[in-house]
């Protein structure tokens, strides 16, 4: 009993060893392996930006703002810097003068056409500044928004009776 089993332990120990190369060096698991996608491994040459086409007409006066795609087919989303309108359009559809020919999603850029003239934009890039923010009143220029007093004002009476303060008068106790 004792002999057998010195030597199972050694010969564990020799297919241990023997099959510890073989195991580390197969090289072909991950070009066959089923867990991993398609083209695992193989890199990918990023594509050469394209410089942005579109310092005409349409450019001054469109921004190409965003992209949603729903059932297959895009919309556009498109901002009229003249109007300070923003329009949805369907691509190979027109709206308000405006039609989407055509949309490539490598350089993200849309050919619109507009009163004839057809130009190509690309998708604007967010930026970190931030957006001004609206005011329904601008400050006068006598009282800076600092010196503002911003207690209640009083209200001012129309009638111009003299008001007397009532006063309250305490009696002494009798005892």
């Amino acid at each position: 009993m004792q002999m057998s089993l010195k030597t199972a332990i050694s010969t564990f120990i020799v297919a241990v060893i023997i099959s510890t190369p073989l195991i580390g060096n197969n090289l072909e698991l991950p070009n066959n392996s089923p867990f991993l996608p398609q083209n695992y491994g193989i890199k990918k040459m990023a594509p050469v930006p394209q410089p942005v086409k579109g310092n005409g007409l349409i450019s001054r006066q469109i921004e190409f703002r965003g992209i949603i795609q729903l059932g297959g087919s895009y919309r556009f989303s498109l901002f009229n810097k003249k109007e300070n309108k923003g329009y949805w359009v369907t691509e190979n559809e027109g709206s308000n003068g405006i039609k989407a020919i055509n949309y490539n999603p490598d350089s993200m850029s849309l050919t619109l056409s507009m009163n004839g003239t057809v130009e190509q934009l690309t998708l604007i890039s967010a930026n970190e500044s931030p957006l001004p923010v609206a005011v329904s009143v601008p400050p006068s220029k006598e009282t800076p928004l600092s010196n503002t007093n911003l207690t209640a004002p009083k209200p001012q009476t129309t009638n111009k009776a003299r008001v007397v303060p009532r006063r309250r008068v305490i009696l002494p106790k009798k005892n």
